[in-house]
Parts: structure tokens; sequence; C-alpha cells
């Protein structure tokens, strides 16, 4: 049996927000709530009740403000890197939310911080880099992620086609460059119904 659903009161605080009253109540419950700066914000009652909003927006602003005061690293390529990996996880509005967030990947405390996740990171190594997660279904942590070439993570995505032969599992394209194919002849050829390991050691015919 489901459990009841908790009660949001009036006057109530969630962080820098004073719920005010319903605003709405329809599939989802929205509160109109006050934040400490003066602005009145309409929000959902879930993200409310989880933390993911506890105010109007002038808590990032200020977090955002309190960072370049200590780390002097904001407007940097890192720190981009940083706030677009937050947004992907909480920015419910974010185009990539249904990819990261929404599929329950999140960010470890520790990276609250710009500055613990420059520490545990690093400067990128070049321009030729970008942040991946070794595991596609872990969260954004020191222990799960790593700079890698741009040309590597294309292949690491989670709609990236994986083989197994002989009890080792690799991307496709992998499986095409150790057999010295074009990745994109060894996939046409599996469509076709090819199992793996021909499509892999069939040589190419020639042209006549």
């Amino acid at each position: 049996m489901p459990k009841p659903s908790r009660t949001v009161n009036d006057g109530e605080r969630f962080g820098r927000l004073t719920v005010l009253a319903v605003a709405v109540r329809s599939r989802r419950t929205y509160f109109s709530c006050q934040c400490d700066c003066g602005k009145e914000k309409r929000v959902r009652k879930d993200h409310l009740l989880s933390g993911k909003i506890q105010s109007c927006g002038c808590l990032s602003v200020d977090t955002v403000r309190e960072m370049a005061m200590t780390h002097g690293k904001t407007g940097t390529v890192e720190h981009g890197i940083w706030k677009g990996m937050r947004q992907r996880v909480l920015d419910v509005r974010d185009k990539a939310y249904p990819r990261y967030g929404g599929r329950g990947i999140r960010i470890a405390p520790r990276w609250d911080s710009f500055e613990n996740f420059l520490t545990d990171m690093g400067l990128r190594p070049s321009a030729d880099y970008s942040l991946e997660r070794v595991d596609n279904n872990g969260d954004y942590s020191p222990q799960n992620c790593k700079w890698i070439l741009k040309s590597r993570q294309a292949r690491n995505r989670r709609d990236t086609r994986m083989l197994e032969i002989d009890g080792e599992s690799k991307s496709l394209a992998d499986w095409a460059d150790t057999f010295g194919l074009p990745s994109i002849r060894v996939r046409r050829r599996i469509d076709r119904g090819w199992n793996p390991l021909r499509a892999l050691t069939t040589p190419l015919k020639k042209a006549a």
C-alpha cells in the first residue's frame, strides 16, 4: 500500500522559500512561495520536498559569486564543464535531463563544490578531451570520471552497439578497428543478419 503523500503547510520553509499557498492542484501540485530575497516563485511540491528547488534562483547566483571570489576559476573551461554536468543532472528544463538526472544519474556530494571537482579532476589536458563517466549508468564522482579524448567518448555512448566475441565485449567500432574494416560495413553486414564473427572476418570484395 503506497505511503500517504506528505502535507506541505502554508508558512513552511524550504531553503530560502516560504510556502504561501497552493497555486495549482492537478496531476502535479504547485505552491506559490516567497523567496527570502522578496521574489515569488511557483514550485512543484516534489521539488520542494526533495530540496531540488530551494530559492527563486538567487541561491545559485550567490553560490557562483562566492565561488568566483574563492577559486577565481569562473568562466574557465573546467568551470563550464562542471556547470554543464550539474545542469544535465539537476535542471529538469535542460534538454539532456531525461538522459541524466531523469534516469537516476546523480552527482557525488563532494562535487557540489567546484573547488573539489577541480582538485579531483585537474585541468583538462587539452581541447581534445571531455569529461567521461567510466560506467555510463554510474554517477558523476571522482571514482567514476576521467578526462577522455572526444573521439573515444563518442564510442562510449549508451547507444553504441556492443559486440561480444569469445567472451570479450567491445564496441562495434573498436572491433572494426581491430580487424581493419570500416565500421559502417560491419554494421550493415550485421543488420543483414550476419553473425558478428563472420561480419568482421570476411574480407571486403575488391572492385573489378
